[in-house]
């Protein structure tokens, strides 16, 4: 009762640019999960000319599935000269954390990129985590990933022994891991909303996720994560991945 009471009312946002072929992958993962029904799914896209072809996966998906899916369209950034391509990321990442905490009333929210795979526990590790996140001040967020959690070895793609890990264990960390975490309203609007709303765009142009890291907004609080990751980061291409960034992320289990 106190998983369900603190897991209520959540978002979860999947967030995308371009790549309609990872929104499909993705939105199929994230759909069929078992407990899929006790959140509000989300996608949020930040680039008008695509609008098109991701509300056609949408929806694609919304019929298929048979449940209700929002696509948010996010308005572009006011011209000031060119901006970087991470802070337009970290843009897009605000106005979805505040379209969901704030506008629509969440009490939190799970954001996923759209270029991550989910295991069929994925929400399991967010409801066991809600209740420490209500109670317990030192925690700031939840993430589904371990920094840490390399399998043993294998080609990409193939069966993988996974290092020894607890399924059920929680660990820790004061480093954010990202790659699908969760935060709550109160946390969002109090500290870190205002804190990102007035960072300036050079301090955005390493990325949103270094700001979490590196800017003091967090400093002496933690994430809580699992022993066993529950993400999968698949992607070839995009702002941050490459050959050599996707060769590492496949290390992971």
């Amino acid at each position: 009762a106190q998983e369900s009471a603190a897991f209520a009312n959540t978002a979860l946002v999947v967030m995308t640019h371009d790549r309609a072929d990872y929104l499909r992958a993705t939105l199929d993962g994230v759909t069929a999960l078992p407990d899929v029904a006790l959140v509000s799914l989300y996608v949020s896209a930040d680039l008008p000319r695509s609008f098109e072809a991701l509300a056609r996966v949408v929806d694609t998906v919304r019929e298929a599935r048979g449940m209700a899916i929002a696509f948010l369209r996010k308005p572009p950034e006011p011209s000031r000269g060119k901006p970087k391509p991470l802070a337009l990321i970290a843009a897009h990442f605000r106005w979805a954390l505040s379209q969901a905490l704030v506008t629509r009333g969440h009490a939190q929210a799970i954001v996923l990129e759209d270029d991550l795979r989910v295991a069929p526990d994925f929400l399991a590790v967010f409801r066991a985590a809600a209740p420490l996140l209500g109670r317990d001040p030192t925690l700031w967020c939840v993430s589904a990933w371990h920094d840490n959690g390399l399998s043993t070895g294998g080609a990409p793609g193939a069966a993988r022994e996974v290092e020894q890990r607890d399924p059920s264990l929680l660990r820790r960390t004061d480093f954010f891991p990202g790659l699908g975490w969760m935060v709550r309203a109160e946390e969002w609007r109090a500290n870190l909303e205002p804190r990102w709303a007035s960072a300036s765009a050079g301090a955005m142009s390493t990325g949103w996720d270094y700001w979490l890291r590196f800017s003091g907004a967090t400093t002496g609080r933690d994430c809580a994560f699992p022993d066993t990751p529950r993400t999968r980061h698949t992607g070839r291409r995009g702002t941050n991945v490459r050959g050599k960034e996707a060769a590492f992320f496949d290390r992971f289990a």
